[in-house]
């Protein structure tokens, strides 16, 4: 009884991620405008950094890190935008291959105007395990997506749609140093 126990409670946990299926640009209606954005930078810094003791010596050396990004936007379409959107975020190298996404961030509640050609600054506080494999690399990928196609996931998880020009442009990459 105890071993499946074990089987449902993982795969509970595996899928708490959220799975976003390959981008399909929205295609606006001639002549209609629409907004389009994209991650001009994210920059980072380590607010907490807390080491988890292993329980054996075959389990990996983990730490608990916890970031400040700050995420600069720009709308490159044709058309304000003063709503709110999710950005989500991955930092483990399977979900990063899966494309799983297991962080979400509502931004713009306070419904800031996002002007063609304009960037706006969001601070937001995301916390990941590090990998368990510091030896062995000394950076690791994290994952950025801007999460406005209006998709839920296996968790429930609302996303709000925002008509764009392309989807595709979505995504950053930022190489955490560990």
């Amino acid at each position: 009884m105890r071993q499946w126990m074990a089987v449902i409670v993982c795969s509970l946990l595996l899928a708490c991620g959220t799975s976003v299926p390959p981008p399909t640009p929205y295609v606006p209606q001639p002549g209609e405008l629409v907004p389009d954005f994209v991650i001009k930078k994210i920059e980072h810094r380590c607010l907490h950094r807390q080491q988890v003791l292993r329980r054996t010596l075959r389990d990996p050396v983990v730490a608990k890190l916890e970031y400040e990004f700050t995420i600069i936007i720009e709308n490159i379409g044709d058309v304000p935008f003063d709503g709110p959107f999710y950005l989500s975020a991955s930092g483990s190298l399977t979900d990063y291959q899966e494309r799983l996404y297991s962080r979400h961030i509502r931004l713009n509640d306070e419904r800031q105007v996002l002007e063609p050609g304009r960037v706006i600054n969001f601070i937001a506080p995301i916390s990941f395990d590090s990998p368990g494999y510091r030896d062995r690399v000394s950076h690791y990928p994290v994952r950025f997506y801007i999460n406005t196609e209006g998709s839920s996931n296996s968790t429930g998880f609302p996303t709000l749609f925002v008509p764009e020009r392309n989807y595709r442009n979505n995504f950053y990459e930022l190489q955490i140093r560990l």
